[in-house]
């Protein structure tokens, strides 16, 4: 392997143990807020505080105009599932042990691998 392989390599583990400590710090946060507020507080202020992250984006990096109504649908439509999603999963963290249901919500990535390969024809190479 070349210099540049393995520092790739190496980034994409550091990376991705940053990412998978985010994760965890995240749903170990998200399950005392949870069970000390309830879900629907609990996803309502994840949302506000999301639009808040993300609204310096609309003004100054999106061009908003270049979307279509059929667009909006769709972003509509991904909006509402993914709230459900939340609500779901901090429920199950409202009432579970998080160590069962962070590694259960983690194997979405099997979920997924299995999907792209049986619905889109994808192949693992």
């Amino acid at each position: 392997m070349g210099f540049g392989l393995d520092k790739l390599i190496l980034e994409s583990i550091m990376f991705g143990l940053a990412s998978s400590i985010g994760m965890g710090l995240s749903d170990l946060i998200a399950a005392s807020v949870t069970r000390k507020f309830g879900v629907l507080r609990t996803v309502l202020c994840v949302h506000v505080v999301s639009v808040i992250a993300t609204t310096g984006y609309f003004f100054f990096g999106a061009t908003l105009g270049d979307l279509t109504f059929a667009h909006w649908g769709t972003l509509i439509g991904i909006a509402v599932m993914g709230s459900a999603l939340l609500i779901g999963f901090y429920k199950a963290l409202q009432l579970g042990s998080i160590a069962i249901v962070s590694p259960v919500v983690s194997s979405n990535a099997v979920v997924v691998v299995l999907l792209a390969t049986l619905l889109l024809g994808e192949r693992l190479n």
